[in-house]
């Protein structure tokens, strides 16, 4: 971190020191992560929605922070830290029913022009995200990730499940293309993006047909026509190739 860089840390501004969080077992962690472009932070209603939504599927029963809180946080980082470009991190701790919340800008990678117009390499990755409708935070799946897209010098890996149905990225969603129509997995089996849902909008809102089914991984490698991922960093991406 930047010893000018400003992060908030349970309910203070902080310049140059580390947020301490806390290491205590059983705690939840519930996350967004938000898109800033020309220093306006993306999509923050959405986000705002889903991370009520991750609490509340984690058992979090009491109110959370104002929304209106929550935003001028993020707003409040892009000034602070005189950013036009970037990502920023909003963590909520859960902890029997009390929260602490952190904030701050965290690395990103971006595709390049190319990746956008020849694609990207990506591979398979059998696993599954526990609760995978909340955006929690899984650091043993998460890294298992990293060490196989690195490994095998991959962009993404896509999740495939008990059943062999591939859900979802492992920090993106899938859509498939297949004789005029656009697939993906439905939203109880997957993380619901939101890059994801202002695409089937603008789908459906085209006349273009979308039909939320998760494929079997075989298949997926042997018929669809064409994928592509969506997420905050990636927006909407080409895949060049799958292993398999």
């Amino acid at each position: 971190m930047s010893n000018t860089e400003v992060i908030f840390c349970n309910n203070s501004y902080l310049i140059g020191e580390p947020c301490h969080y806390s290491d205590k077992k059983g705690l939840k962690v519930i996350y967004e992560v938000v898109r800033v472009m020309e220093g306006v932070p993306l999509f923050l209603a959405d986000h705002m929605h889903r991370l009520a939504q991750s609490a509340y599927k984690v058992g979090y029963t009491k109110a959370l922070p104002d929304s209106s809180l929550l935003v001028s946080i993020f707003r409040n980082l892009v000034e602070k830290n005189n950013r036009e470009t970037g990502n920023i991190q909003l963590n909520l701790e859960i902890d029997n029913q009390q929260i602490r919340l952190y904030a701050s800008f965290i690395p990103h990678m971006y595709p390049t022009p190319a990746q956008y117009e020849k694609g990207v390499s990506t591979g398979l990755f059998f696993a599954e995200r526990k609760n995978p409708e909340a955006k929690i935070i899984q650091s043993q799946l998460r890294k298992r990730a990293n060490d196989i897209i690195r490994e095998k010098n991959l962009f993404e890996i896509f999740l495939v499940d008990q059943h062999r149905q591939v859900t979802e990225g492992s920090r993106s969603n899938l859509f498939i293309i297949k004789d005029g129509t656009l697939y993906t997995a439905p939203v109880n089996i997957i993380l619901e993006g939101i890059t994801r849902n202002k695409v089937i909008q603008l789908a459906r809102r085209s006349g273009i047909p979308v039909t939320e089914k998760a494929w079997d991984y075989q298949e997926i490698l042997e018929k669809a026509e064409a994928l592509f991922i969506t997420g905050t960093s990636p927006k909407i991406l080409p895949v060049a190739r799958c292993e398999g």
